[in-house]
Order: C-alpha cells, then structure tokens, then sequence
C-alpha cells in the first residue's frame, strides 16, 4: 500500500493533483486534504509522478515490499505554465444569407426560426408551409398519392 500527502511551499494541502504510478494502472486525484492513498501494489521499483497545473510537476522512484505500507510526502512548487495561444474563428455568413438576414431585420416576408417550428410540432413539411400566409398549397389526400402537392404564392401577399 501507498499513502501519500501533497501539499504546496507553505505546507497547504493541495488538491486536485494527479497522482500516477507509471508501470501499474494507478491514476487517482488527491482529495481537498492533498491526501491519496493506493492499494494493492505488488512488491517491485515504481516510478510515483505528482502533477497539477500551476506547479511544477514531481516524479519519485519507489520501492514497494510486501506486506508493507509506504508513507510518501510531496511539496509542490508553484510555478507560472505558459499555455499555447488558443486562435478563435469564425466563418462568415455566405453573402446569401447575409441577405437573408438583412430582410429579416426589416420585417419583408414571414419567417419561422427553429424554435416556432418545434413549438408547431407538426410532421410533415406541408404543415410548416401552410403556416405562411402568402402560401397556398392545393392538394389532398389524392395529391399525396401520386406524390405531388402544388405551392403557389398568393396575388398581393
């Protein structure tokens, strides 16, 4: 077995540090006391690695017995990690849909967003399309059948 503390310069447990005996499958997460303990390690030379961002990482070889309980102690040191820069983009709207946006914005035409055709809840297409007004659909049940519906837009809609 091995029991382990970690705690920073000032003697503070720390938490959250990733603790891994290279060589087993042993990975764990102190607690907020800094504390770990690991069970059932088979006798032999491990290499104990101890790292949290914002210190600087510690590796330790060890020798485990049998029967025997290894008590362990690490002070991190607190040091500034320069991360990569992170690039952000973004696309453009296609010129078509810039638009469209633009129409939208001054109230021409009728528009449904995502939501509105959720709230519908309807299951077909045409359902969504009888909702504009300057839309007539004609065809029933015998349009359906062979497959076709006729759109049309209204005069002076």
């Amino acid at each position: 077995m091995i029991l382990g503390a970690v705690t920073d310069t000032s003697l503070r447990a720390v938490a959250g540090v990733n603790v891994e005996v290279i060589g087993t499958t042993a990975r764990l997460i102190t607690g907020d006391d800094g504390l770990f303990r690991i069970q059932d390690v088979s006798p032999g030379e491990y290499l104990v690695w101890i790292r949290r961002l914002g210190y600087r990482p510690v590796s330790h070889l060890v020798r485990a017995e049998a029967d025997d309980t290894l008590r362990l102690s690490y002070t991190l040191e607190p040091t500034l990690t320069e991360l990569s820069p992170v690039t952000v983009t973004e696309r453009a709207r296609s010129h078509k849909m810039r638009g469209f946006d633009e129409r939208r914005k001054l109230g021409g035409g009728e528009y449904l967003d995502q939501a509105q055709v959720e709230k519908l809840n309807l299951q077909e297409m045409e359902g969504v399309i009888r909702t504009f007004r300057a839309v007539h659909i004609a065809g029933g049940q015998s349009y359906k059948t062979c497959g076709a519906i006729l759109i049309w837009l209204r005069d002076g809609s």
